[in-house]
């Protein structure tokens, strides 16, 4: 199970240790990391792994979209009771498009062809649960004239810090007071990862399958309550997935719902004659998946 361990860790160590481990792929891009303002002083109450991630996510994103032989930019301030960690790049930055939704699952940003360590929405809607997690803020804010392109960690400095279940952005107590069994199904290891991040940090038991004929496997023993899985998928998609799963007696009665970038009318049509209970349409807002958790019963999936 997912859970924050909060203890006194100085926050210019977690962005050192970040930095270290994404030298690699700025030495490879030919880039280089400028830090700023490294307060050892700085202590806050946090968990130092979960923190890390966030860090070498947003590292991870600037170094993708600055451009070769480019500057990663790392800064941190301390004012008042809370301490300010941006992460900004010299690349084109955040399109206005996307600025309102990079922080929803699945959104991507356009990119060289040659970048292939993948988007910026995956990691960014998962870190951002973290960084609330820790009674902070994760936020996109403008780092020139036109280009949204610095991220900003914001968090309490100890002892004012206090890791705190986020109100705005979850879904209702009430859908989160009971584990459910969660099976995501995906044949893109990073949403697979980021999902099983978000659904454990709410207490749920999470497996992960990576097709079809997989997941099938998995649910004979694990017999989810709610299954999320992806449309197209290799080998058997999604459609017939729900259709074998339906066909189960240990999953008969699970939730379905389908997490895809099919988005017509007649692919929700296709996917509710195939079995699934939800058609959801990539990207999607993290509290838009934690809320359907609250529509399961508490026999449906039962085994």
């Amino acid at each position: 199970m997912f859970a924050i361990d909060p203890v006194p860790v100085e926050l210019a160590a977690i962005i050192e240790e970040a930095v270290d481990a994404m030298r690699p792929a700025v030495e490879h891009n030919g880039q280089t990391v400028v830090t700023e303002g490294l307060n050892r002083s700085a202590t806050i109450l946090g968990d130092r792994v979960r923190l890390s991630q966030v860090l070498i996510n947003l590292l991870n994103n600037a170094t993708i979209y600055a451009p070769t032989h480019g500057h990663v930019y790392v800064s941190m301030a301390v004012a008042g009771e809370e301490v300010r960690v941006c992460v900004s790049d010299d690349g084109p930055g955040v399109p206005e498009a996307l600025r309102d939704r990079v922080f929803a699952l699945f959104v991507q940003g356009p990119r060289e062809l040659d970048r292939s360590q993948g988007g910026f929405g995956i990691g960014l809607a998962v870190s951002r649960q973290i960084v609330e997690r820790h009674g902070g803020s994760l936020t996109l804010e403008r780092a020139r004239s036109g280009c949204w392109s610095r991220f900003v960690v914001t968090l309490p400095c100890a002892p004012h810090a206090l890791v705190r279940q986020p109100a705005s952005d979850h879904a209702p107590a009430s859908s989160r007071t009971e584990s459910q069994r969660i099976l995501v199904v995906d044949d893109e290891p990073d949403i697979v990862s980021a999902l099983l991040t978000l659904f454990e940090m709410e207490g749920h038991e999470v497996r992960a399958a990576y097709d079809g004929e997989a997941a099938l496997q998995v649910a004979e023993t694990f017999q989810p309550q709610v299954v999320f899985a992806d449309i197209g998928m290799p080998r058997i998609d999604g459609y017939e997935l729900a259709r074998r799963l339906r066909a189960l007696p240990k999953t008969a009665n699970s939730m379905l719902v389908a997490v895809t970038g099919y988005g017509t009318k007649a692919d929700r049509e296709r996917s509710q004659q195939a079995g699934f209970d939800v058609h959801r349409v990539k990207p999607v807002a993290p509290s838009t998946l934690l809320g359907l958790l609250g529509r399961t019963s508490s026999n449906k999936g039962a085994p």
